[in-house]
């Protein structure tokens, strides 16, 4: 009976130690102009994660099929949620892709056998929180695996 107990006590350990290793990588789906909206334009992250520290990239496909880039640093949580904000424009960008403000996000990551997604939402980074004009929005991504990467 012991044995039982300490064999279930450290599967659960592994499971929670390696829960995390899930989020790193290519993330694909697509970036809502509304908070109702379920269709929006192409959108990728690439995530890193380094203990409960995020960084990574997020790529937003214009429809004359130009990338805008741009990088983001956050926090993930251990309810399996996400937060990060867009921090810095490469130095090499167009300028014309420049967007007018950048976006922060909060999603919820659901790590499945039938394909892990994040889904949450996004909003423009502005010293106006409150208006009514903010940009916001809504993200629908799915976890790349295998050679698509």
């Amino acid at each position: 009976m012991k044995k039982i107990g300490f064999t279930i006590i450290c599967t659960l350990f592994l499971l929670s130690a390696t829960a995390q290793k899930g989020l790193d990588g290519r993330w694909e789906g697509t970036i809502t102009g509304s908070n109702f909206a379920k269709t929006g334009q192409k959108f990728h992250l690439v995530i890193e994660i380094n203990g409960s520290d995020v960084s990574g990239r997020t790529y937003f496909f214009l429809e004359d099929k130009r990338v805008v880039e741009i990088d983001f640093k956050g926090r993930y949580y251990y309810d399996q949620s996400i937060y990060f904000e867009e921090i810095e424009i490469p130095e090499d960008m167009d300028v014309a892709l420049i967007p007018p403000f950048l976006r922060k996000f909060q999603a919820v990551y659901n790590r499945s056998i039938f394909g892990s997604t994040l889904e949450g939402y996004w909003q423009e980074v502005t010293s106006d929180t409150f208006s009514e004009k903010r940009s916001r929005g809504r993200i629908f991504l799915k976890k790349i695996t295998g050679n698509k990467v």
